[in-house]
């Protein structure tokens, strides 16, 4: 389950929605008891402070599943290309940010790995 924006204001502003209504989607793939792993993509936008800490706050709850944390990547430029849909670029976290915030996770008792690519 990929986790980017769950600070409310910013997905009303950026995604137009509600941010429930991930939390209900979530509810519903964690009720059918399978494996869940939340993966995070930690660029300088997802990592803006209110959004880090709503994302803490929304992971503290399943404890119990996986965490992977990672740069940012590129790696669906080609397919946004290929559907002729814009592919926004942003600027990743440096090192000790990423850290910082594994180590965030950690404290609530998560599991945590991180990935690269």
């Amino acid at each position: 389950v990929d986790v980017k924006i769950l600070y409310p204001k910013m997905c009303k502003q950026i995604l137009g929605g509600d941010v429930r209504n991930y939390y209900d989607n979530v509810k519903r793939v964690m009720d059918s008891n399978k494996k869940v792993c939340f993966r995070i993509p930690c660029s300088k936008f997802v990592m803006q402070t209110q959004n880090q800490e709503a994302i803490c706050d929304f992971l503290k709850n399943y404890n119990s599943a996986m965490v992977e944390v990672f740069h940012i990547h590129h790696l669906g430029r080609n397919k946004y290309l290929s559907l002729g849909k814009e592919y926004h670029v942003d600027e990743a976290v440096d090192d000790e940010e990423l850290e910082s915030f594994i180590g965030k996770l950690q404290a609530l008792g998560l599991r945590v790995a991180k990935k690269t690519f």
